[in-house]
């Protein structure tokens, strides 16, 4: 398990179900859809939170005779799936409140303790992003990596980008949820409410289509990144005994757990035991290389091998 991804999302559960209350009990007293829709999405962050702890759990990499190559993409699945409810529930019960209100306004009760509520949960969900975007950084370093910004564009860790997006989506309609409430009660018109609501709405249902996208990579089987693919090419290129590459595949299992198989022209003159050894030494320069190769696969092949193309 990802000690990272462990602390992050341990973080969020907690400060997430505490700012549930505190949002469905101030949403429910001053008559709030934009409250209540922060409600709901924060009690679908705290499921969301368990969901991933699930994956984190299930995601083991040891294999086993029905499981060859471990369960490693349970990583993927759960935070597939958060995406899904982030999108069904959360997503459609803010739109549902925000059309409710706009279509039946009344108008709301004292805000002040929901404000109070607004600005204590936006400090909290600032510490917990803190959190995940420190892990995402020093995994950025750990990979060679130059920034944060390209560590998401680039993680294999489904359950950390999972985490960053869902704080950094609250920290955006936190604010929103307080404008329209402030709005409704400066202009007398409880629409602004329901206009609140339906915002969060929208924008929770762009982040977990986002999410989706981001995660159905690593279902499909994606790849080494393009560094990690560099620096397998990088081996192959250096070893004397590589006249030419003809195949590179690879495909993530888990957080840090990579299948990568090589085809390679062996050079001329090599007999079984020096090929045998070169390719020993080629698999142990790509694990060094490449860290997270947990099954490597380097074969002999022809030009027939390579992709069509080529």
């Amino acid at each position: 398990m990802a000690s990272g991804s462990l602390v992050s999302v341990i973080a969020a559960l907690v400060g997430n179900l505490l700012i549930a209350i505190l949002k469905l009990v101030t949403g429910l007293a001053a008559g709030s859809s934009a409250m209540l829709a922060e409600a709901a999405h924060s009690f679908s962050d705290t499921g969301n939170q368990v969901l991933l702890l699930l994956g984190l759990q299930r995601a083991e990499p040891s294999p086993t005779d029905e499981y060859p190559f471990g369960r490693g993409k349970s990583a993927y699945f759960w935070p597939f799936l958060v995406a899904v409810l982030l999108f069904g529930v959360a997503g459609l019960y803010s739109l549902y409140e925000g059309v409710h209100k706009v279509l039946d306004p009344h108008p709301l009760g004292s805000i002040r303790l929901s404000l109070l509520v607004l600005a204590a949960a936006f400090v909290i969900e600032g510490i917990v992003l803190f959190i995940a975007v420190r892990k995402a950084r020093q995994a950025a370093e750990d990979q060679g990596m130059g920034s944060v910004g390209e560590f998401l564009t680039e993680t294999r860790d489904a359950t950390l980008l999972t985490v960053i997006v869902e704080d950094s989506l609250a920290l955006v309609g936190l604010p929103i949820a307080a404008g329209s409430m402030i709005l409704s009660v400066v202009t007398g018109n409880p629409i602004w409410d329901g206009i609140g609501s339906l915002m969060i709405g929208g924008l929770l249902m762009g982040f977990a289509t986002f999410l989706a996208w981001r995660v159905k990579g690593l279902l499909l089987g994606r790849g080494l990144s393009s560094e990690d693919r560099r620096r397998v090419q990088a081996v192959l290129a250096e070893d004397p005994a590589v006249d030419d590459v003809f195949r590179i595949q690879s495909m993530y299992l888990g957080h840090e757990d990579v299948l990568l198989g090589v085809e390679i022209d062996l050079a001329d003159g090599l007999d079984s035991d020096e090929a045998e050894a070169a390719m020993d030494r080629i698999e142990a320069d790509l694990r060094r290389a490449v860290p997270v190769l947990s099954y490597v696969f380097v074969e002999p092949g022809t030009k027939a091998d390579a992709p069509a193309g080529r």
